[in-house]
């Protein structure tokens, strides 16, 4: 039972009403503390999961939050850790044993007093959710950004943690679904905040003409680009043999893998094997994404499966037309024939034969190109994933704080009744307010 309005006029009625008024304002007070937001993830590592962390934790500290990121691989060549605006950092090492990495962690959640700790990626999910539910942080979400297709020692763990968490926060409605698929998450425990991208991030200050001369590339070539880190699951290996089939047709054709990984030495070996290595360029991790948008044509995905893929919003956000494998969850971010083209998984001919189509047809390019544009700043703003965060984690709070409040009702009725029954003196009702309110809090 909640203290109602009609409730503090009845009881106004006689001597007791400051004492009254005085424990309900405690119990306000408790019900709406400053939220301390603990951010969790494996590395600041070049990737669109940690990206969009690091745009979480500045987007949340405009909103007033007290924001700080946890991360316990030290990657070189890392993001800007501005890219988090006010937050705090953290790093706590991964080294020793798994045991006493996760008991350290574990700590320092306690310690820092969180009201919400949620984690990003797969096994951080692992390492600091269970670390924030055993550190007695009232609000934990996973976050999960990937189709679901984990078996084995990370399967059990996720399945561990959902019994204890708040819920599971995911970037498109897809991954949600294979969540209850493969875990069993029920849908109203899984909260979709879609990414956030910055339009002016992805805007370059040059133009196609001194991009590709920066580049080294003929003015007049057909560019064709793929973003990702180089693992199995992104299937460079399919962009490379479509490459080769444009090849045959477009021999003004360049390819622009942009990324590194595992695999850069194999599909250096399959690109020559296939003898289009002169035409195709490994650029590596860059900081200069935009100006390689600017130089490109057409923007690949040839995922088999996806989360939501950051590469595809970023060329939308450039003005570049997208070709895609139709990986579930594809039409969340891209409609065929709208803002570019969708072919069958692995189907190297058909994704060949629209690149060439693209590539002939300026016009066609600029019509999906702006159609990408307009459909980024409608569905991917940062005010909206900041809004959609800051909105699942109050109401993480709120049904955290009602449960322990219900949990507590004896306490709390027993406070109010002695000051209303008892005859007690002020200074002793101020008392058993307070520790009503702590016990709420």
């Amino acid at each position: 039972m909640w203290i109602t309005r009609r409730q503090l006029i009845i009881w106004g009625e006689d001597q007791t009403c400051w004492c009254t008024l005085t424990a309900y304002s405690f119990v306000l007070c408790a019900l709406t503390v400053h939220m301390r937001i603990a951010i969790i993830i494996d590395s600041l590592i070049r990737g669109g999961a940690e990206r969009q962390a690091l745009y979480s934790a500045r987007e949340l500290c405009r909103r007033g939050c007290d924001v700080e990121v946890v991360y316990y691989y030290d990657e070189p060549n890392g993001y800007d850790k501005a890219l988090a605006g006010g937050a705090k950092f953290t790093f706590i090492p991964k080294n020793g044993t798994y045991l006493r990495f996760f008991l350290r962690l574990r700590q320092y959640l306690k310690q820092g007093r969180f009201d919400i700790v949620h984690a990003y990626k797969s096994i951080a999910c692992i390492y600091g959710c269970m670390a924030g539910v055993l550190a007695g942080v009232p609000v934990v979400f996973a976050g999960y950004r990937e189709q679901y297709k984990l078996r084995g020692f990370p399967k059990l763990g996720h399945r561990m943690i959902n019994k204890h968490i708040t819920g599971w926060i995911v970037n498109s409605q897809a991954i949600g679904a294979t969540l209850t698929k493969s875990l069993g998450v029920a849908p109203e425990r899984i909260f979709l905040v879609y990414n956030g991208i910055e339009p002016g991030a992805f805007r370059a200050g040059v133009t196609a003409a001194q991009a590709r001369q920066k580049l080294g590339l003929p003015h007049e070539a057909g560019v064709v680009s793929i973003i990702g880190r180089l693992r199995p699951e992104k299937n460079h290996a399919m962009f490379l043999k479509v490459a080769a089939r444009v090849s045959s047709e477009r021999a003004d054709a360049r390819f622009l893998i942009i990324g590194d990984g595992p695999m850069e030495g194999q599909l250096r070996e399959l690109a020559a094997s296939l003898g289009i290595q002169d035409v195709v360029y490994f650029l590596g991790i860059r900081n200069d994404i935009a100006d390689l948008l600017a130089a490109t044509d057409v923007c690949v995905v040839t995922s088999p499966r996806e989360g939501l893929a950051n590469s595809l919003i970023e060329a939308m956000c450039a003005g570049v037309p997208i070709i895609s494998t139709d990986y579930r969850g594809v039409d969340e971010v891209l409609t065929d024939n709208v803002e570019g083209l969708v072919v069958s998984r692995d189907n190297t001919q058909s994704m060949a034969d629209k690149i060439v189509y693209l590539l002939s047809d300026g016009a066609m390019r600029e019509k999906y190109g702006e159609a990408g544009m307009k459909r980024v700043e409608k569905q991917f703003s940062m005010e909206a994933m900041g809004e959609n965060l800051l909105r699942i984690y109050k109401k993480g709070i709120e049904e955290s704080r009602s449960e322990k409040c219900s949990s507590r009702l004896d306490t709390l009725e027993y406070a109010l009744q002695r000051t209303r029954t008892c005859g007690m003196n002020y200074l002793s009702c101020m008392k058993d307010a307070r520790i009503c309110a702590a016990f709420v809090a």
